[in-house]
């Protein structure tokens, strides 16, 4: 079972909200989220190889769903949502496309997308984890989360900022995070996808991320599935 931390939930009436963080974060990465959640019963979710999962390990995505179902499942949780942001975005959308999706009203992401279009993006993306999985399998983790938090992406950050950020996040283990996504991109990565269907981003719940911390506003006061558009993930 993946750890976790239940919020609100002596709540009821409406489904759960299961977050799943990004990339060497962990399921602490929602607080700033959750005073604008006080009436949703939400699920903060540690994934393999981080936070305290960090001894978990997986060997791609499909693993990861499995662990998420056998938890929801321990836990009793059969009505959700899944919220992600970037990793945690991407394993979202894996588990609606291949998981154990009963239950599951849908999913919201920031910071991953249903697919690239071309072929050249797709080998760009795959040569770019690579690169990091390496890293991640083979190298100090402290010195690999320098280098990770020199990105552009992460050129608003002070000095005291990354630092703090590297402290924090040296406490993940690395290589089972490199085993999670070198067993996605060698096994899963190119299965073809079903069809989804996506709600546009009006209502719900808007996620966005600004320099090192993930904040959140409320759009509406539930989830609307009036509006949709047909992608693929």
């Amino acid at each position: 079972m993946l750890n976790c931390q239940q919020v609100n939930a002596h709540l009821s009436g409406r489904p759960w909200l299961v977050l799943l963080h990004g990339l060497l974060g962990s399921g602490e990465d929602w607080q700033s989220l959750l005073p604008h959640l006080g009436e949703f019963r939400c699920l903060l979710v540690d994934l393999p190889g981080h936070g305290r999962s960090a001894s978990m390990t997986a060997a791609g995505f499909a693993d990861v769903s499995q662990q998420l179902t056998a938890t929801l499942q321990q836990l009793g949780i059969d009505d959700y949502w899944l919220l992600g942001y970037s990793l945690g975005g991407r394993i979202s959308l894996y588990h609606a496309c291949y998981g154990d999706t009963r239950g599951l009203h849908g999913v919201l992401v920031e910071g991953a997308n249903p697919g690239l279009k071309t072929l050249r993006d797709r080998q760009q993306r795959r040569h770019h984890d690579q690169l990091w999985i390496t890293r991640f399998r083979f190298q100090p983790i402290e010195q690999v989360l320098q280098l990770w938090y020199r990105q552009p992406v992460f050129s608003d950050l002070s000095d005291a900022q990354r630092q703090r950020l590297v402290d924090l996040r040296a406490r993940n283990h690395a290589p089972a995070i490199a085993t999670m996504l070198g067993g996605h991109l060698s096994g899963g990565a190119a299965r073809p996808a079903p069809a989804l269907v996506a709600p546009r981003a009006a209502g719900g719940l808007a996620v966005r991320r600004t320099g090192p911390e993930i904040y959140a506003s409320r759009a509406a006061g539930r989830f609307p599935a009036a509006h949709h558009r047909q992608c693929r993930a």
